[in-house]
Order: structure tokens, then sequence, then C-alpha cells
């Protein structure tokens, strides 16, 4: 695949997030507002929209599941507490062993409830979702698994409605994550797309540390909020 050219691509994760904030000014004042960032690259895109829109930030613990052998290509994702979603056409198509599909997504339920633990029990800032419009954010969509476990997950637990928001996605994923969310963003919607990664000058990996210090200074910006309930 030809690299994009520089006007569809972004500098970092900052440069997309303020974008992406500015593409979901329609939601500026509206009530109960959550931000919620996919950890851990989704983050700081997510902080950036909730900066602008003044609204709190959280985050919703998901993890992909790589396709054993080649993990770059997602065979579904998990949630913390157990939540999975499968894509039964990789799974089929890749002929693994139901047994070794199964331990994948066991490992990453571990990670995922490590996660949770790691990132809501260290920064204090878990917001109660329930009857509230979230907005949930990542910092690009490939296979879509990843943030279709996160619209279940948020429904699951009682939100109000959903929007999906993204700076970069495949076109044909856009359209299969309009069915179940309730509204879509997306900066650059893409044919032939390749790799998130791609479409960004600097894609470092996000620690952990930088998810817990972003998710820290967004609940201090907006200190005199009760969040919580």
């Amino acid at each position: 695949m030809t690299a994009p050219a520089a006007a569809t691509r972004f500098r970092n994760r900052l440069d997309a997030g303020s974008q992406l904030a500015h593409r979901l000014e329609h939601l500026r004042g509206e009530p109960e507002l959550v931000i919620i960032g996919l950890p851990r690259g989704g983050v700081p895109v997510a902080s950036c929209v909730a900066r602008h829109l003044g609204a709190p930030l959280d985050v919703l613990v998901v993890r992909k599941v790589g396709l054993p052998g080649h993990e770059e290509l997602a065979l579904g994702a998990v949630a913390a507490g157990g939540l999975t979603v499968k894509n039964a056409e990789i799974v089929r198509l890749s002929n693994v062993p139901s047994n070794v599909v199964d331990d994948a997504i066991a490992r990453e339920l571990r990670m995922a409830d490590l996660d949770e633990q790691r990132f809501h029990h260290s920064s204090k800032t878990k917001v109660d979702v329930a009857n509230r419009t979230l907005v949930i954010v990542d910092d690009g969509i490939a296979t879509g698994a990843t943030i279709t476990a996160a619209i279940e997950l948020a429904v699951a637990n009682g939100s109000r409605r959903v929007v999906a928001a993204a700076p970069v996605a495949p076109f044909e994923v856009l359209a299969e994550i309009a069915r179940i969310a309730d509204e879509v963003v997306c900066i650059l919607p893409v044919h032939g797309f390749g790799s998130v990664s791609e479409y960004y000058d600097d894609f470092r990996p996000v620690s952990d540390e930088e998810v817990l210090e972003e998710l820290r200074n967004t609940a201090e910006d907006s200190h005199e909020q009760d969040w919580s309930r």
C-alpha cells in the first residue's frame, strides 16, 4: 500500500485528538457526557477530546485477541469482567484449533482484569457510565473488534447513548460499527486500509504510566465537578 499523502496524516496522537475534538463539538453541553479512551493508544486522543468538551475522562479496558501465530490480526477482543467478541469469519478461515483460540482468549481476559485493576485502582478516577452519553475514542480502528467490545460493554453497563470516534478507520469497518453505535465520527475514512500506524508520523507506544497520568491530569482539570455520581 502506498503511504498516505502528508495531508492525510496526523503528526501524533495529540494532533489527532485535537482534530477529533473539533469534529465532536456538537456534543458540547450534552447532559451526562463522558469521554472514554481505549488503553493504551486511545487515551491521549481521548484526553484532548475530554479537555476540549469539558467532560470527564475514563477508560474501558478492552484488549485485542490476536490470531495465534499472526498476532497483528484480531480474531476478536475481550473486556475486563469477561465479555468476549469473536470475529467468526477470521476464526473459521484461520483453521486454528478451538482450544488454541480459547487459550488466547483466556490469556487476554487475565490481562484485561490486571489492566482494570492497574488503571482504576491506581488512578481512582472510575466514572459511573450508567444513563450517560459515552464517546468511545481510539487512536485508530483496524478490524473494529476492540471498539465493538467496548461498545457492547458500555451498553451492558447501562449507557444511554454511545458515540464511537477515531481519527482513522476503514470505510467498511465504520459501516459495521454504525450498526451498533448511536453515532460514528471519523476524520479519515479510508479505502484500502493497511494499518493505523501508517497514518501517523509519530505512533510510538503509550505506556501504563502515560495512561495513568492522563487520567489523573484530566481529573484534576475538572476537580470541581462530581463525575462519580
